[in-house]
């Protein structure tokens, strides 16, 4: 079988940056040496760099914006055009979050991504002023495996079943989904990915997938790969909480609107819900110092709290 549109994009991606540091380190790069290394053959490795220079480029695609690639006398050669030299102008912010990235794939990625990605990673702690000990990317054990999973099966195209905790409803359930890509946002990992329960694409936080396990059944992509563009159901309820600065762990927990320190130091803060369940959760933890209304009727939720602290007295009780 051959490869997906994805898995050659990758591993040209990862040719093309492993030739560039063997030229940066030791000048020369041998048809030999990056076949051995990527374990294909020389007519495949040609193809690849063809395409590279055909088709990889900037918009108006001037020689200054393209990448040029030649195989000569079983050597290697590739080289970039200015564009590429140019210094990448990014803020702080797309600075941690590629850093992220990089350092999650390390923790996590093949021998290869690792090779490649380890001097990339360096030069951009340098040039964040971050030091490999002041950045960790921690994730845990069952985390990592499912982030492998994950990672193995959007590449190969393969379904997957995974249990998911839908925190809105307070639930785990079962699903088997198709996919399509992982998306960095806000601190958390997401997989893009077509559920076959839902028969629709949904987004998945990946901390909240309890197991992940292949199929060993294809899925096929669509021509056109989604947008990674998180859309709001349409019984979400938007709720607006007014809390003490010590509630302020709310915002690092949950998806947030909107959060206003107000002139008499406490929080307004507005969150989307798309269950009783898990307001009732959260009025709880926030206790009775909180107030808490609809953000469209301007009524007062406390009842849901109140009602749920019922219930649960009515449990112990019994």
């Amino acid at each position: 079988m051959g490869l997906t549109a994805i898995q050659q994009a990758k591993r040209i991606l990862l040719i093309v940056s492993y030739v560039l540091n063997r030229q940066e380190s030791h000048g020369v790069v041998t048809v030999d040496e990056v076949c051995a290394r990527f374990s294909i053959s020389e007519a495949d490795l040609a193809k690849d760099l063809q395409l590279v220079n055909l088709d990889v480029g900037v918009s108006p695609f001037t020689p200054d914006k393209m990448i040029e690639t030649g195989i000569d006398d079983g050597y290697i050669d590739i080289r970039l055009g200015d564009y590429y030299l140019n210094p990448l102008h990014m803020t702080s912010r797309d600075g941690m979050l590629l850093l992220t990235v990089g350092q999650s794939v390390l923790a996590d990625g093949s021998d290869e991504e690792r090779a490649t990605l380890e001097s990339a990673v360096e030069k951009l702690e340098v040039a964040l002023d971050i030091g490999s000990d002041e950045l960790e990317v921690a994730l845990e054990m069952g985390t990592q495996h499912v982030l492998a999973t994950v990672r193995e099966a959007a590449i190969s195209d393969e379904v997957i079943e995974i249990r998911y905790h839908s925190f809105g409803k307070d639930e785990v359930a079962v699903r088997s989904i198709d996919p399509y890509s992982l998306h960095a946002r806000d601190g958390h990992w997401y997989l893009l990915a077509r559920c076959h329960q839902a028969d629709a694409l949904r987004h998945f936080r990946l901390d909240r997938i309890l197991e992940a396990s292949a199929t060993g059944t294809t899925f096929v992509r669509p021509d056109t790969e989604p947008a990674f563009e998180f859309e709001l159901p349409g019984d979400m309820r938007k709720v607006v909480l007014d809390v003490p600065a010590s509630s302020s762990w709310v915002t690092d927990t949950y998806p947030t609107v909107s959060a206003i320190t107000q002139a008499n130091g406490r929080l307004r803060i507005e969150i989307e819900s798309g269950t009783s369940a898990f307001l009732e959760r959260l009025l709880l933890r926030l206790g009775v110092d909180a107030s808490a209304t609809d953000s469209l009727s301007g009524e007062s939720v406390l009842p849901i709290r109140a009602a749920a602290a019922k219930r649960i007295l009515a449990r112990y009780e019994n």
